[in-house]
């Protein structure tokens, strides 16, 4: 059974969660790579000393991110269950603006029982511009362009172009749209679990108007602020 992305806060009962037993020197809990980019998959290594029973298992690894979270008012990211005493089992990990750790669980999602935590994973990046959402506006010679990122952007703006049927023709002329940038906290929210363990820390929101383009042709565009532009 896998989870992804907080939907996790509905299953786990957070009240029941309770400090780690006395481990064997057995026991591990290793993410390897340590350092990635966006979308990265990392390969989670464990090791138990107590059999997991098969399909039935109630033993599941969590990844968390931030790294120094508290995992009785925070929802997982995602979580998996594993079968076997040994073995690696893989995610995929977002860029969420903040460094992430697994912990590993057992007595299932009522009744988890922290056992060991593993190392920190970290982004190259966390302020990096991603998620590009492209919307129409009312107007047909318009479209927007939203993304996000860890910090208010310095200079935020969308560098656009048509492009025809190459990425950057010789001398196309391009053009610069600037972007509006905001963000919110919990008191914009209305209340649990927005509020409590599906809280995360959006970053700021950018969002950009093209304007003047001309149905029909194909446009490129770049997207950032002057610490990155994709």
């Amino acid at each position: 059974m896998c989870c992804h992305y907080l939907l996790c806060y509905s299953q786990i009962n957070y009240d029941a969660i309770t400090a780690r037993r006395e481990l064997s020197e057995a026991v591990m809990l290793e993410a390897s790579p340590a350092v990635i980019d966006d979308g990265d998959r990392v390969q989670v290594h464990y090791c138990l000393d107590t059999a997991p029973v098969g399909k039935d298992s109630d033993i599941f690894i969590a990844a968390y991110s931030p790294s120094n979270v508290d995992v009785r008012l925070t929802a997982p990211i995602s979580y998996k269950f594993i079968g076997d005493m040994k073995g690696v089992t893989p995610f995929d990990l977002v860029n969420m603006r903040d460094d992430y750790v697994f912990v590993l669980f057992e007595g299932g999602l009522a009744a988890p029982v922290e056992l060991i935590r593993s190392n920190t994973v970290v982004f190259r990046n966390y302020n990096a511009p991603r998620a590009a959402r492209l919307m129409h506006t009312h107007q047909p010679e318009e479209m927007q362009i939203s993304w996000s990122s860890q910090l208010s952007c310095f200079s935020p703006r969308v560098i656009y172009w048509a492009c025809g049927d190459n990425d950057l023709p010789s001398g196309a002329p391009h053009a610069t749209a600037v972007a509006s940038s905001q963000t919110w906290g919990k008191g914009d929210l209305y209340g649990a679990p927005a509020t409590t363990t599906g809280y995360r820390d959006p970053g700021y929101v950018h969002i950009s108007t093209l304007s003047q383009l001309i149905p029909g042709p194909k446009y490129c565009y770049r997207y950032g602020g002057d610490d990155e532009i994709r």
